[in-house]
């Protein structure tokens, strides 16, 4: 799905929340957990790292090389899981911006790199060509990144906050909030067994 606003232009990759389901019940909004791509101009952000990224970076193989930043609302695993599968990170060309905000800074490049580690993956997060570089979002304030200016704001959710985003560009503005809950002590619910928050 995909919608375009006056130079920027928005598309869904994933939109699950706790488990990827594809199959026919979700053939209408995907099977893929959370991964959303916007595009400010020639400034490219994706918001979240779902399963939704193995697509994503699919697509931008036939762009030429990757520079984008990776906008990452909370570390639950489906909203990490799809990055190890995003092809551009194994490209020495490849320039990507992880940015968090402020407590999960310091917790994301350790999130990142847990999930990459044998024996549950066999590619080490230390032996990636491509550049990373893990940067803060200071809520207060913002960031200019290019033209686009990128601000976030700290909701509750079960297990820990997360950080919505806005965009602002050209006019134009996109709010990405996802996994809100009343509080932060609200449990996950389950369902035979499986939790889903």
């Amino acid at each position: 799905m995909e919608g375009i606003m006056k130079g920027m232009s928005i598309r869904f990759w994933g939109v699950r929340g706790s488990v990827a389901s594809p199959g026919s019940a979700t053939h209408r909004v995907g099977g893929n957990t959370s991964t959303v791509e916007v595009r400010c101009g020639g400034t490219r952000f994706v918001l979240d790292a779902g399963t939704g990224m193995r697509a994503l970076g699919n697509s931008w193989l036939a762009e030429g090389d990757t520079d984008a930043t990776l906008l990452l609302s909370h570390l639950h695993w489906d909203h990490i899981q799809g990055l190890p599968f995003f092809t551009p990170l194994y490209l020495p060309s490849t320039r990507l911006r992880i940015i968090s905000a402020e407590p999960e800074a310091d917790a994301a490049r350790a999130a990142l790199a847990a999930q990459m580690r044998p024996p549950t993956f066999p590619i080490d997060w230390e032996q990636l060509p491509s550049t990373l570089k893990f940067e803060t979002l200071d809520l207060d304030a913002g960031r200019l990144m290019g033209e686009v200016l990128v601000r976030g704001l700290r909701l509750a959710h079960p297990g820990g906050d997360v950080t919505a985003y806005r965009l602002d560009y050209a006019g134009r503005s996109v709010v990405y909030a996802t996994d809100v809950a009343r509080s932060s002590t609200t449990a996950c619910s389950t369902s035979h067994g499986a939790p889903t928050c």
